[in-house]
């Protein structure tokens, strides 16, 4: 009898404990569905997304931008392809695209560089942009703050 009582007290317990944890909702969102691959996705700490689409046999490479509620191509004027997105704090993006790196600052796309090969950008919250050149036989390291590559 004690023991019985004693499981019943425990299992009521146990119900009161479980239904007052609150467990938070997943939501999971699907932001690319396409025939083609999509690569690369950075985020930024309000949610917005940016990635690498297209790169294959078939097609040539684009930066998509998921803004928190839509997506878009920012990158379709690069004629040789676009890869390796970064996005900051602020929505901006950079890539490389054919041999140069770009810059998306919101509302215009830049061409920042129109020599060597340069890759592997990466845009920190101030703006400033950071990338490798392969310039007179070595690859070189290159700062763009705002105006000029430095």
């Amino acid at each position: 009898m004690k023991r019985s009582l004693c499981v019943v007290i425990l299992c009521s317990f146990l119900i009161i404990c479980s239904s007052s944890i609150s467990r938070a909702q997943r939501i999971v969102h699907q932001l690319s569905d396409n025939d083609d691959n999509d690569w690369g996705a950075r985020i930024n700490a309000g949610g917005q997304v940016a990635w690498t689409s297209g790169v294959g046999e078939s097609s040539i490479g684009d930066i998509f931008l998921y803004d928190g509620t839509s997506t878009s191509v920012i990158s379709s004027d690069v004629f040789l392809g676009s890869w390796y997105a970064d996005i900051n704090d602020a929505g901006h993006v950079v890539w490389e695209g054919g041999s140069d790196i770009w810059l998306y600052d919101g509302a215009d796309t830049h061409q920042l560089t129109f020599s060597y090969q340069n890759n592997l950008p990466q845009i920190n919250n101030s703006g400033h942009i950071v990338w490798e050149a392969f310039h007179d036989g070595d690859h070189e390291i290159w700062l763009y703050e705002g105006a000029t590559a430095v």
